[in-house]
C-alpha cells in the first residue's frame, strides 16, 4: 500500500479501482489465480558462501540479476554461484485461509477497498 513493498509485488493502494470485494478475496485466498506470471522468487548462494533472496529481474545464460524486498540489485555471474532455488508457487503466501481468521480476511479486503475510495474522494 502507499508504495510499501513495491519491489516485491504490485502496489495494492488503487486496486480496487479495477476489483471489486470478490475478486481481492479470491486473490489473497487462491494467489495461483493471479493474472499472468509473476516474477520468480529465488534464493541463491555464492561459492563464498553468502546468500541473496529475491525476485529475479534478469536472466541469461551466464548471469542472473536479483531485486531484494528492500530494492537492491544484485548482479551474479553464475559461474560463482553454488546454487539458485527458484520458488515454484507464487510469491505470495498460499494458506491464508488457514493461517487468517473469516473476519481478518474481510478486514483485510476492506482495508484494501477503503484505500481505493479514499484516493477517489481526495480527488
Amino acid at each position: 500500500m502507499s508504495g510499501y513493498g513495491r519491489f516485491v509485488s504490485t502496489d495494492l493502494t488503487d486496486f480496487a479501482a479495477n476489483h471489486d470485494a470478490n475478486e481481492i478475496r479470491d486473490a489473497i485466498l487462491n494467489p495461483g489465480r493471479a493474472e499472468g506470471p509473476g516474477p520468480t522468487a529465488a534464493a541463491v548462494t555464492t561459492i563464498a558462501g553468502d546468500r541473496f533472496s529475491g525476485l529475479i529481474r534478469n536472466e541469461n545464460n551466464s548471469s542472473l540479476q536479483l531485486q531484494d524486498a528492500e530494492g537492491h540489485f544484485y548482479l551474479f555471474v553464475k559461474s560463482s554461484l553454488r546454487s539458485i532455488e527458484r520458488s515454484t508457487g507464487p510469491a505470495m503466501p498460499t494458506n491464508y485461509q488457514q493461517e487468517l481468521s473469516t473476519k481478518e480476511i474481510e478486514d483485510l479486503v476492506s482495508y484494501i477497498v477503503h484505500q481505493t475510495l479514499t484516493l477517489k474522494v481526495a480527488d
